[in-house]
């Protein structure tokens, strides 16, 4: 009998990966909420300072010392952030949350059904996972968890 979505039981490595079921994946989003919520709010930080930064005429930056001096402080911030938004990218892989996208707080959670590996998808604000994907198709082509539970009962 190949292994279906219910009979997964416990939290399996492969590859480096961490697979596992719904009810696992479930289990971890009150942990990581505050986490991706934080890298959120970061990333979206990130984005506009360095939109902001992008924006700024080159020979504008380079020609004054005031702009030069505020760039520099600007752009180290920027490095500063982003080392720490990596942090909590990795901490959240450690946990088998695998970030898809830090601005929008979409996370996915690799898992097997029917023999292939899939991934439970998660965006923060979501209650619980309710939503899978094939590993190549991506936000896009979420479906309703649902399927995999009746599929596993067929």
């Amino acid at each position: 009998m190949s292994e279906t979505y219910e009979n997964r039981g416990s939290i399996s490595e492969g590859e480096g990966k961490i697979y596992l079921s719904i009810d696992e994946a479930n289990a971890l989003i009150p942990r990581i909420e505050p986490l991706v919520r934080r890298m959120v709010d970061l990333a979206r930080d990130l984005q506009a300072r360095y939109e902001r930064l992008a924006a700024l005429p080159a020979a504008r930056r380079e020609r004054h010392p005031l702009y030069k001096d505020e760039v520099a402080d600007i752009e180290a911030g920027i490095q500063r952030d982003f080392a720490k938004l990596k942090d909590w990218v990795e901490e959240l892989a450690s946990l088998g949350a695998i970030t898809k996208s830090p601005v929008e707080g979409i996370i996915d959670f690799y898992a097997q059904h029917d023999g292939r590996e899939i991934f439970l998808c998660w965006r923060l604000g979501e209650p619980q996972i309710e939503f899978w994907h094939e590993v190549d198709a991506g936000f896009a082509g979420r479906r309703p968890v649902c399927e995999l539970l009746e599929s596993s009962t067929t």
